[in-house]
């Protein structure tokens, strides 16, 4: 199984190449298991575990500069480094709040013939009647 981040929500892994994954060091440990569990019910092995550089500051890194001017390929964490950064869309959007899906082609063709029809209706019965509308629905 490829190694991946056990954060909720994440689930990030180094072949992405915009993240690095660090394992739980001995002396944090306990906070970094506290992170996690704060985002789901983990009861993984903290030696197999790893979270992903995109849940630390960027004063938690040891080499960050040299890293984004290519001078090192791996990001080194400081020993203190606790992850505090939580995923921002770790639960999926309420219906309500997700934008309606594009129509399919046959939909559109069939509101396109409807407007068409209503606005040619509109259009002579305008010219017929004079646009006067009253006793017509």
């Amino acid at each position: 199984m490829p190694e991946r981040c056990v954060v909720f929500g994440c689930s990030a892994t180094p072949k992405e190449r915009t993240v690095s994954l660090h394992r739980f060091p001995k002396d944090t440990r306990q906070a970094w298991i506290r992170f996690v569990q704060q985002t789901r019910k983990w009861t993984g092995s903290a030696d197999t575990g790893t979270v992903c550089s995109q849940h630390f500051v960027p004063a938690d890194f040891e080499n960050l500069q040299k890293y984004k001017m290519g001078f090192a390929t791996t990001l080194r964490l400081k020993p203190t480094a606790v992850p505090s950064i939580y995923p921002t869309a770790s639960t999926p959007l309420s219906p309500s709040s997700q934008a309606a899906p594009a129509p399919r082609p046959a939909a559109r063709k069939r509101e396109l013939h409807r407007v068409t029809v209503l606005c040619l209706f509109a259009f002579y019965f305008k010219k017929t009647c004079g646009g006067n509308t009253a006793g017509h629905v």
